[in-house]
C-alpha cells in the first residue's frame, strides 16, 4: 500500500511541476511577444474567451496594435520582460487558473521603469498550453463575463508598485 501511496504522490509532483514549467514557460512567450510587438503572438497566448468577445482575431490584434502606437506616440518602449513564479494552480469548473505576474523594464523619456502587471493564466488541457487574461482590465465581476469558468473566490495579489531602475 504504502509502494501505491509513493507512485501516487510521486505522479501528482511530476504532472504539477511540469504543468508549472509550461505555464512559465507559456507567460514568457506571451510577455516577449508584448515587448517585441508581436500581436500574432500575442493574440495565440490571449484567453480564447477574450478573443471571442473583443470581435475576433484580427480585431484583437488592431486593439492591441493601437494600445502600443497610443504608447510609442507618448515616448514609451518596453526594453524586456519576465515573469515571477506562478500562485498555485486550481482547478477552476474543468480549467486551470493561477495568477503570474508579468514583469517589464520600459523606458519613458529616457527613464527606465520597472511595472508589474497580473495574469491570470489559464489552460483548457490540463496544463499543457496556457492562455493569458491582462488583469489591470479587469475586476472580478467583469472577469467572470469573459471567463465564465473564474472561481471568483480564487485570490488576486496586488499589484507592486513600478520602480525606476538604473540606466
Amino acid at each position: 500500500m504504502k509502494l501505491i501511496y509513493s507512485i501516487l504522490l510521486t505522479l501528482v509532483t511530476m504532472t504539477s511541476f511540469s504543468q508549472i514549467e509550461a505555464l512559465k514557460s507559456d507567460a514568457k512567450t506571451y510577455v516577449n511577444a508584448v515587448v517585441f510587438k508581436n500581436f500574432d503572438q500575442m493574440v495565440a497566448y490571449t484567453h480564447p474567451n477574450i478573443i471571442d468577445l473583443g470581435g475576433g482575431h484580427e480585431m484583437t490584434m488592431k486593439t492591441m496594435s493601437d494600445e502600443r502606437k497610443s504608447l510609442d506616440a507618448q515616448a514609451i518602449s518596453y526594453l524586456s520582460g519576465d515573469v515571477s513564479d506562478p500562485s498555485d494552480i486550481i482547478n477552476s469548473n474543468g480549467e486551470l487558473h493561477s495568477i503570474i505576474t508579468q514583469e517589464i523594464i520600459m523606458e519613458i523619456n529616457g527613464k527606465k521603469f520597472k511595472t508589474f502587471t497580473n495574469l491570470l493564466a489559464a489552460s483548457l488541457d490540463n496544463g499543457k498550453t496556457w492562455s493569458f487574461v491582462n488583469l489591470d482590465h479587469y475586476d472580478k465581476e467583469s472577469l467572470k463575463t469573459f471567463v465564465p469558468r473564474f472561481d471568483s473566490d480564487m485570490v488576486i495579489p496586488e499589484t507592486p508598485i513600478s520602480i525606476a531602475v538604473d540606466n
